[in-house]
């Protein structure tokens, strides 16, 4: 049953600032955990090999993918439903939605990870892949843990405790991995080692998360008072399309993995997973807006303030545009300069990894309209959607991989996901007449095509050191332009607010 309660209690200003304040503590955890990842996958991609490190590619693959199959869609749950009855202060719903869902992927998780291990070891799968079959029956034990944070970290967002969802999952995962990856490296323990560190920081992520809801919902929890209302129906009604939906997102991402894995080389799958570390930088601010927008998107769907939505969505858009061109345009532009960093090997990824940025792009510009979809309930819609984009990645894949390696696999990862963009821009039109751009943003994002036309056109037989000097300046003069010429009065509140948190920190 939705809410009656339909006044906005705060301006657009308000809720703009809201969402900008929580993004940036998501973004500042975001680029430490893309950094900690990337500092990983710079270590363990020379200490590994090609050929060893795209094994642990593929491992960790299957866990993140059967990981995220496993909470049953009810981590998605626990944010639509979770920010739903907070904001409307049902407590005996929110007691009930918190027991079901800790308690499902209490079952669920322990159960898929022996699922697939028994899989593996008795020969149904990968029989005549007997490293990548070792691999997988090792990493299974994570799977558990991938899911058990995946439901808890929602449970911190639904709150729109943002530090903790940073803590437990951008941060404390990341970091653990590494240290321990260093550790199994220097122990001389090899790919089991390295899937230990894996599980480690997985396990690590859990207990921080877990703490937190403790001490934030805890006295919910044991409050006898409160019956807890739980809706089994009403909840996997949501969650079980969700949850094929989000994996097969993941899947869509890693794909390219597993059919490298099968038609390519060990070697190829290795040099393509850095190409894909480093296309998933741009997904950054992806992260940061839609993880705080999504409770805001369940609030004002379940209270029906969708005029407030539709502005909102073309403030969360144009931020994305702002924040995610500079990466876009180092990237795409200097794809060779940027893959600089790891062993002379991966520098073959450099084409793909231009491809797949290109198709990076497109999700970025759609992904607040993704969170929509997710957020007002129509999960059967998105997994349809990406029933759709999968299916064309697979097939793509099983016809260019032969045929093209990395590169075919890029091109079927870009189509897929500008497909998969483009059902959820149209659909939110039509459900809600939401469009996500304003005239504003789609000028800046034809001065932003034009202008990275341009330089690649003009630097494209040209010395480094000049292609970065005149990358940086156009990055320069075009986040000045928009600074002085681009802002609207909510851009204004929000810098300003931003501006005013920083300073009292540094006083």
């Amino acid at each position: 049953m939705e809410s009656d309660h339909n006044e906005p209690t705060t301006s657009l200003s308000e809720d703009a600032s809201a969402i900008a304040g929580g993004s940036m503590i998501v973004m500042l955890g975001g680029i430490s955990e893309r950094a900690l990842r990337m500092i990983t996958t710079w270590f363990l991609s020379g200490a590994l090999g090609t050929a060893g490190f795209g094994l642990f590619a593929f491992a960790s693959t299957i866990a993140n993918i059967v990981g995220a199959l496993a909470p049953l869609g009810v981590d998605g749950g626990a944010t639509m439903f979770g920010a739903r009855y907070r904001k409307t202060k049902e407590q005996e719903r929110l007691k009930g939605l918190l027991f079901s869902a800790l308690g499902t992927v209490f079952i669920s998780g322990p159960l898929f990870a022996g699922i697939t291990w028994a899989v593996v070891a008795n020969g149904l799968v990968l029989v005549d892949r007997p490293q990548e079959a070792e691999a997988v029956k090792m990493i299974s034990a994570a799977i558990a843990l991938v899911a058990f944070i995946s439901v808890t970290s929602e449970v911190l967002i639904s709150r729109k405790d943002m530090r903790g969802h940073a803590l437990s999952r951008l941060i404390a995962i990341p970091l653990t991995t590494l240290i321990g990856a260093l550790g199994a490296v220097g122990m001389g323990l090899g790919i089991a080692g390295v899937i230990g560190a894996f599980t480690l920081g997985q396990a690590a992520g859990v207990a921080v998360a877990v703490r937190i809801i403790w001490a934030s919902d805890g006295a919910l929890l044991r409050d006898a008072s409160i019956k807890a209302r739980t809706e089994f129906k009403h909840l996997f009604g949501y969650a079980l399309p969700q949850s094929f939906a989000r994996v097969l997102y993941r899947a869509n991402l890693w794909v390219d993995i597993v059919m490298l894995t099968a038609l390519g080389t060990l070697a190829d799958v290795g040099v393509y997973r850095v190409s894909v570390a480093v296309a998933m930088l741009g997904a950054l601010p992806v992260l940061a807006s839609t993880t705080m927008f999504g409770p805001v998107i369940a609030e004002l769907v379940y209270t029906r303030q969708i005029q407030r939505l539709n502005d909102l969505l073309k403030i969360v858009t144009r931020w994305l545009l702002v924040v995610a061109t500079p990466i876009y345009f180092v990237v795409l532009l200097l794809p060779d300069v940027v893959l600089a960093i790891f062993d002379s090997a991966y520098l073959a990824g450099a084409s793909s990894l231009a491809i797949l940025m290109a198709g990076q792009a497109i999700y970025v510009l759609a992904a607040p309209t993704g969170a929509i979809l997710t957020q007002g309930g129509h999960s059967t819609l998105n997994l349809i959607n990406g029933l759709v984009a999968v299916g064309l990645n697979i097939g793509l894949n099983a016809w260019l991989i032969p045929h093209h390696g990395i590169h075919g696999a890029a091109f079927a990862s870009t189509i897929a996901l500008s497909v998969w963009s483009s059902l959820r821009l149209v659909q939110v039109w039509v459900l809600y007449r939401c469009t996500a751009f304003s005239i504003r943003a789609l000028a800046f994002s034809m001065l932003a095509l034009g202008a990275g036309a341009g330089c690649h056109i003009a630097l494209r037989d040209s010395q480094i050191m000049l292609r970065v000097g005149v990358v940086g300046v156009v990055l320069c003069v075009g986040l000045g332009l928009f600074w002085v010429l681009g802002r609207t009065e909510e851009d204004k509140v929000v810098t300003d607010k931003l501006a005013s948190k920083f300073n009292r920190k540094k006083v």
